[in-house]
C-alpha cells in the first residue's frame, strides 16, 4: 500500500465543502509542530461523488443480527447508489466495521480514517487483512503508518470530527443524546438523514444469565455421578469456553461481521459455539488477554466440578460470567505430562522475582475484593493440541441434554452434563 504525506493546505483541498476549522483546531492541539497526515490514494481519483457517513453511538459488541442498529444500517445502505456515493468511515469498532463491511459487499468504495495503519491496538493484521487490503478502501492516517498517537481518546475525537467534516451528508442511526456524536450533529451544518431511525437510542447491556442444570441424556454422566466414580473429576483439571463478541484466532473481521449480517452463521458466538470449535479443530487457542506480561496462554482450572458452580459469578468489570457451563476436561496426569502447570499465586513484588521462564504462570493472588487464588489456575504456554491426548484422558462438559448429540458427531470423548 503506498501513501502520500500531504501538509494542512492540501489536506484542506480534499473537503472543499467543509468546514473544518473545529477540526484543524483539535488537529493543531493534538500535532502541536509534527501535524502528519498520510493518504493513499490522490484526491482527484474519487471527485464527482457525494461522500456521506453512518453515525451511530457506542454500540453493545454483542449485537446480532436482530439488534435495530445493524438492520437500521442496512436499511440506509440498500438505500444508496454505489456509483453515486461514497462511505466516510472510521474502523476498529463494530459501529463502523459493520457498516464499511456492508457497504464494501454491495461494492460501494469508503474512504477510512484511522489514527494508524493498524486499525485498533487490539487488531492483529490478519483480523483486519481484509480491509486492509481492499481495492475500494481509500485510507487517510492521522499520524502516519508507524507512528501511534499520543492520546487514544484525543485522535477518537479528530477521526470523528473529521469524518462529520468531510461527509456531505449524515445519516443519523441509533445516536445517544448528549454524547459526542449527538454534539458532533448539532455543530456541523450538514444535511441530516434521520427519517430512517424510528426510535431513540438505548445502548443494551449484556444480560446476566442464571445458570441452571442441564437435564441427563441417556449414557451422559452428570457432575454429581461422576463425582462419585474412582475417576471423578477431581481428577482432571478443565478449561471452560466463553462466548466470544469477535471473530476466532485465526479468522479475519469480514467473517465475523458476515455473521451479522445474518449469513450462514450467528454472532456473537456463544460458549458452546467455542466449544464446537475447539472440537472442530482440535486445537485450544492460547490467548494473552489479562495475561501479565502479555504471554499467550490456555487457562484452566483445577476446583473440582462439584464445587465450581459458586464460582460461576457475574464479573461487573469484564461484563461477563467468570465461567460459563461449558469446557474440556483434561486427566491431571496427562496434562502434567503435556506440561500443564499450576499458576504462582502471589504479589507483584513476586512477579518481578520470577525466572523468565516461569513468568508466564504468575497471577495476583487477590486484587480488591477478588481471590484469584481461589480458581486454583493452571496454564500451558502456546496452544494446546488435543490431537496427542488420548480420548479417554478428556471430558466433554456441556450444559443441556440437547448439546449432547451434537457432541456426539463430534468426538468420541466422554460427555457430562453439567
Amino acid at each position: 500500500m503506498n501513501f502520500y504525506r500531504i501538509d494542512c493546505k492540501t489536506f484542506c483541498q480534499l473537503f472543499p465543502n467543509a468546514k473544518l476549522f473545529r477540526c484543524l483546531k483539535t488537529f493543531h492541539d493534538f500535532t502541536r509542530q509534527d501535524w502528519d497526515i498520510q493518504i493513499s490514494f490522490q484526491p482527484s481519483c474519487l471527485s464527482g461523488k457525494s461522500w456521506f457517513a453512518v453515525i451511530h453511538s457506542r454500540v453493545d459488541p454483542a449485537s446480532g443480527p436482530e439488534h435495530e442498529w445493524v438492520i437500521l444500517t442496512k436499511k440506509i445502505l440498500d438505500s444508496l447508489d454505489t456509483k453515486t456515493h461514497l462511505l466516510v468511515s472510521g474502523i476498529g469498532k463494530l459501529q463502523f466495521d459493520f457498516p464499511l463491511y456492508h457497504w464494501l459487499k454491495k461494492g460501494g468504495q469508503s474512504i477510512v480514517i484511522s489514527e494508524t495503519i493498524s486499525p485498533c491496538n487490539k487488531a492483529s493484521f490478519v483480523s483486519y487483512k481484509w480491509f486492509l487490503e481492499h481495492p475500494l478502501v481509500f485510507w487517510i492516517v492521522l499520524s502516519g503508518p508507524h507512528k501511534k498517537p499520543r492520546s487514544t481518546t484525543l485522535s477518537k475525537k479528530i477521526r470523528d470530527q473529521l469524518l462529520f467534516a468531510a461527509s456531505r451528508r449524515i445519516f443519523k442511526g441509533m445516536v445517544r443524546t448528549g454524547g459526542n456524536m449527538a454534539e458532533y450533529i448539532s455543530q456541523y451544518d450538514k444535511e441530516i438523514v434521520t427519517d430512517l431511525a424510528q426510535t431513540p437510542y438505548k445502548y443494551k447491556t449484556h444480560v446476566k444469565r442464571k445458570i441452571t442444570s442441564g437435564s441427563n441424556a441417556s449414557g451422559v454422566a452428570s457432575v454429581t455421578n461422576e463425582c462419585r466414580k474412582s475417576k471423578g473429576s477431581d481428577e482432571y483439571i478443565w478449561h471452560f469456553t466463553r462466548s466470544r463478541k469477535e471473530p476466532w484466532p485465526d479468522q479475519g473481521w469480514e467473517s465475523y461481521l458476515e455473521g451479522l449480517e445474518g449469513k450462514d452463521q450467528s454472532v456473537p458466538y456463544s460458549a458452546f459455539d467455542a466449544l464446537i470449535q475447539i472440537l472442530s479443530t482440535q486445537k485450544i487457542m492460547a490467548s494473552s488477554y489479562l495475561i501479565r506480561g502479555s504471554y499467550p496462554v490456555v487457562c484452566m482450572t483445577a476446583v473440582e466440578l462439584a464445587k465450581i458452580r459458586k464460582l460461576m459469578t457475574w464479573q461487573k468489570h469484564l461484563r461477563r460470567s467468570r465461567f460459563d457451563p461449558y469446557g474440556i476436561g483434561l486427566l491431571k496426569k496427562e496434562a502434567i505430562r503435556m506440561g500443564v502447570r499450576p499458576v504462582i499465586y502471589g504479589s507483584s513484588k513476586d512477579y518481578r522475582c520470577l525466572a523468565e521462564a516461569e513468568r508466564f504462570l504468575f497471577q495476583l493472588s487477590s486484587s480488591g475484593r477478588h481471590n484469584w487464588a481461589e480458581e486454583q489456575e493452571w496454564r500451558f504456554k502456546g496452544d494446546l493440541d488435543l490431537r496427542v491426548v488420548p480420548r479417554e484422558a478428556l471430558k466433554i462438559l456441556v450444559a443441556a441434554r440437547e448439546d449432547v448429540e451434537v457432541i456426539r458427531d463430534i468426538t468420541s470423548a466422554g460427555i457430562i452434563v453439567f
